[in-house]
Formats: C-alpha cells, sequence, structure tokens
C-alpha cells in the first residue's frame, strides 16, 4: 500500500489568490497596528505595563561595542542543538551534524565573516 499525501488545499477559502492576498495584508496590518496602539497606550499610562517605556526604549536603543567571534565549540553547539530540517536549508542539518567535524572550520568562519559583515541601523 502506498502512502499518498492529502490534496486538501492548506488555505482558507477564497474567491481569488489577490484578495486572499488582500486579506492576510489587512489581518497583519490590522495586528502591528493594534501593536503601535497598545505601544502608544503603555508610554502615556506606564503603570499599565510590567516594565516602564524607558526600560523597553533603553533595551532596544543598546548597542553591541564590541563583538567575540565565536568558536567551532560555539558553532558545534548550535548546530547538534537543531531538531530538524527545513526544505528551505541551504544544507540538510542531518548531513551537517554527520560531516561536523570536516565543515566546522568553514560553518565557523561563514557564520564569523556574516557577522563581522553585518550592519545594524
Amino acid at each position: 500500500m502506498q502512502l499518498e499525501r492529502s490534496k486538501v488545499n492548506p488555505l482558507p477559502c477564497h474567491i481569488s489568490a489577490v484578495s486572499l492576498a488582500n486579506d492576510f495584508l489587512r489581518y497583519f496590518t490590522d495586528k502591528i497596528f493594534k501593536l503601535w496602539d497598545d505601544l502608544d497606550a503603555i508610554s502615556s499610562d506606564p503603570s499599565s505595563a510590567n516594565i516602564s517605556i524607558g526600560t523597553f526604549k533603553d533595551s532596544v536603543m543598546n548597542m553591541f561595542t564590541e563583538f567575540k567571534p565565536l568558536s567551532e565549540n560555539d558553532i558545534a553547539k548550535l548546530v547538534f542543538s537543531s531538531k530538524t530540517t527545513c526544505e528551505l536549508d541551504v544544507f540538510p542539518t542531518n548531513k551537517l551534524k554527520g560531516h561536523f567535524t570536516q565543515l566546522a572550520p568553514v560553518v565557523t568562519e561563514i557564520v564569523t565573516r556574516s557577522l563581522l559583515s553585518s550592519v545594524c541601523s
């Protein structure tokens, strides 16, 4: 007996792809506006929040003043704590884990260069 994937459409009922996309856009836009309203309410009445808006702003405005590159051991901890693979992964997690000894220097260099060349604004 062969197992087959279900052909059920995982998307909500919709008239057209455009209307569905617009519904998603409206949903997430409304969520963002609600978050903004909630943040505005907190800033006007800090006692309504668990933390003051000043603390929130301070934590967002902190900047790194130094960077310590990750070691191969640090990268190994990250790789081996990964549970699953996603089809979007460039390299499947199980393959990376299986060949990590050989790949560790390269992966560590890629991560380090990526972090060193990042710009946050």
